[in-house]
């Protein structure tokens, strides 16, 4: 093939030649991609670079003398069929979706405008302008590229080399993981992986991730490590620490607020005599917890762990004291300006 073809045939060769690789779970020889395409081996040859610097997953089996290629089962997905209702819940997910992330992630985008174009007209323009909002956001490359390395990591079973930079911490680091699954988070991406130097299973920040370069090595995916399992006792991403009861007693002014929600899957909620409510837990850590106890104000009560209690008194009579040095502060100075009137 020349070298000055126009890119669209080439990628019009190229999203033929990975569509005919999907459809021979098998493999194709290169010889074989060369009859079906209309192309010279090197041509073909040329092709799969191209397909693997893209992300495309192919795979080369062990025969040296003819090697057959494929792509990863899964990699496409086949047409859905969804009702309306099917659609509308899509539609709820996707607002979610751009409300729980600061990032613009393309991948996201291009397939919430997929789905903008299929749905009926009302739901499509208001999703559609979701999408748009989404592009509006300054595209982090850096995020974009770590995010596709950790998909397909996850997708067809492949560790994943990162480099980490934690909150705390001046410098990144080099990490071999597994990424056992990706869950967003609170205006965040976590990815949720084994990792080989902490020996043990850790959530990593994506958007601390400087860098991430996808292995050849492979790994098994153990039956309990997936969202629903793994997050089960989990207040958000944190899980694996010691569980704790917490008890809270809520106002009668927000009891029926309380009621309308399931706030977690442990939940016991009593009614109390005053109108309000009693609501117990038991939940992973109380990193998570703790902030959400906060933004219930005066209207909750912490009962109990007894450490969450104090805590939270302590940070009330800090909170009391910086509140009433700013009022003195500002009755003074309003004082001065009326003195000096």
């Amino acid at each position: 093939m020349a070298e000055d073809e126009p890119i669209r045939d080439k990628q019009a060769r190229l999203h033929r030649l990975s569509h005919l690789l999907y459809r021979h779970p098998h493999g194709l020889t290169v010889r074989e991609m060369a009859a079906l395409c209309g192309v010279t081996p090197r041509t073909i040859q040329r092709d799969l670079k191209a397909l693997e610097d893209a992300g495309v997953p192919v795979w080369q089996d062990s025969d040296d003398e003819k090697p057959r290629y494929g792509i990863v089962e899964g990699y496409y997905l086949p047409p859905l069929k969804l009702t309306l209702n099917e659609a509308t819940a899509l539609y709820l997910a996707a607002r979610l979706l751009s409300r729980s992330t600061d990032e613009h992630n393309p991948h996201v985008s291009a397939a919430l405008a997929q789905l903008a174009s299929v749905l009926p007209d009302t739901l499509g323009r208001a999703l559609q302008l979701t999408v748009q909002k989404m592009a509006e956001r300054e595209e982090n490359q850096q995020f974009r590229a770590v995010f596709e390395v950790l998909a397909l990591g996850w997708a067809t079973g492949r560790k994943v080399r990162i480099w980490y930079r934690s909150a705390r911490s001046k410098q990144a680091y080099e990490y071999t993981i597994s990424p056992y699954f990706v869950e967003p988070g609170d205006r965040t991406t976590y990815v949720v992986a084994h990792s080989d130097y902490h020996q043990s299973t850790t959530t990593f920040k994506v958007e601390r991730i400087q860098r991430a370069q996808l292995l050849d090595e492979t790994y098994d995916l153990p039956d309990e490590m997936h969202p629903a399992a793994a997050l089960e006792h989990s207040w958000g991403i944190v899980f694996g620490e010691p569980l704790q009861e917490v008890v809270l007693r809520f106002t009668p002014e927000v009891a029926r607020r309380v009621d309308e929600s399931t706030w977690h899957p442990s939940q016991q909620v009593e009614p109390l005599p005053d109108g309000g409510r009693k609501l117990t837990l038991r939940v992973s850590g109380l990193m998570e917890i703790e902030p959400w106890i906060k933004s219930w104000g005066k209207n909750v009560e912490v009962l109990a762990p007894a450490s969450l209690r104090v805590r939270l008194a302590q940070e009330a009579w800090a909170l009391a004291e910086m509140y009433m040095e700013s009022e003195a502060d500002n009755e003074h100075t309003v004082g001065s300006s009326r003195g000096a009137a």
